[in-house]
């Protein structure tokens, strides 16, 4: 899968940390969220199950997938994957606060 030149850089921010300014009518303080990778290992309960429809911490909405990536190939639509893998690495939009359940999640 190729990236042109405004998807790689989305994807190299993501993955490089980026700040991002966040409008909306509620209030959300910009430091509450974050991007984050989690690096999934040999005892993830994620391993085997598919993107689509997987329950993160915090509920519906709270954490998001916003890449999957797999060696060097970076899957900017998640759900294109079929089953996550060891090794995989997802980088994940979440408040901060979900941040310790998340990694609990790599194994």
């Amino acid at each position: 899968m190729g990236l042109d030149d405004s998807e790689a850089a989305v994807l190299a921010a993501l993955l490089t940390g980026a700040r991002f300014s966040i409008e909306s009518p509620e209030r959300v303080e910009p430091d509450d969220l974050s991007v984050r990778t989690v690096s999934l290992g040999s005892r993830s309960p994620l391993l085997g199950r598919p993107v689509t429809g997987l329950a993160l911490p915090g509920g519906a909405g709270e954490a998001t997938i916003l890449a999957v990536v797999r060696g060097d190939e970076a899957f900017v639509d998640p759900s294109t994957v079929s089953v996550l893998q060891a090794g995989d690495r997802l980088v994940v939009a979440a408040p901060r606060r979900l941040h310790e359940a998340l990694e609990e999640l790599g194994g």
